[in-house]
């Protein structure tokens, strides 16, 4: 009977694991909770039921733990963790690049504190200086680094 406990622990932690891996992934509790079972399950096995069968039951958690893990290699469930994009962002890119010190405009999204200004009509990205700013506010630009520009509520 004992066997049996032990048998299920290590398969339902090894169960959790590949919950985690498959359909869960970023969350680590349902992973980490599965490791502790299957560390449980061979811990049980050394104590209760010997040395060799406690490292009969440590192989085969391995063994399984690798079987599991080839298997999501091979099923490429890893794709879905990686960025299959280009970042397609642009930052402050064009060409023309008329904004200078001293130049006023107005706040079309909350600085928080990134967020986009426009001054003559044209809509730029713009920080201000570690305040939070409301959308609609009148702003003035108090530096250009680059193309980063630095702003604060009038």
């Amino acid at each position: 009977m004992e066997q049996i406990g032990i048998l299920l622990l290590i398969l339902i932690g090894l169960a959790m694991i590949v919950v985690e891996v498959v359909f869960i992934p970023g969350v680590a509790f349902v992973g980490l909770l599965g490791l502790v079972l299957m560390t449980t399950g061979v811990v049980l096995s050394f104590q209760n039921l010997g040395v060799q069968a406690g490292w009969i039951s440590l192989g085969s958690a391995l063994l399984g733990s690798l079987v599991v893990f080839i298997y999501a290699l091979r099923q490429n469930s890893w794709s879905r963790f990686s960025l299959n994009k280009d970042n397609q962002g642009k930052v402050n890119e064009d060409e023309d690049f008329p904004f200078e010190k001293g130049m006023q405009g107005k706040t079309v999204s909350a600085l928080r504190p990134f967020g986009y200004g426009e001054f003559h009509n044209k809509r730029i990205e713009i920080v201000s200086k570690g305040d939070f700013v409301d959308e609609g506010t009148p702003i003035e630009i108090i530096k250009v680094e680059g193309k980063k520009i630095i702003v604060k509520p009038i």
